[in-house]
């Protein structure tokens, strides 16, 4: 992904997902401004990328990080977006 990448702090004990949701949060404004509305992969630190569709971006985190957990997120969302484990479990066998 092109720009800058905020780091979020790290260490301690650390809860599932917390690093992605930290990252995401330091780039936030950034993200906001440049790709409003579209999905973000996001697995550590790491931003993967930005998608135009929920499907386009699962497949991507699901295709790179299978069997490990990632941020999967809609930039701007004015709340996080819950998916059912259908949905997830169909995606993991397609």
């Amino acid at each position: 992904m092109d720009g800058t990448i905020e780091s979020a702090p790290t260490g301690g004990s650390v809860r599932p997902l917390e690093t992605e949701i930290a990252t995401y949060e330091a780039n936030k404004a950034r993200l906001e401004r440049d790709f409003p509305g579209q999905w973000i992969v996001i697995k550590g630190t790491e931003i993967v990328g930005h998608y135009g569709t929920v499907n386009d971006a699962a497949e991507e985190g699901l295709r790179r990080f299978r069997g490990e957990s990632f941020l999967l997120r809609q930039i701007g969302a004015s709340s996080e977006v819950v998916l059912p484990a259908s949905v997830v479990h169909a995606q993991i066998l397609a």
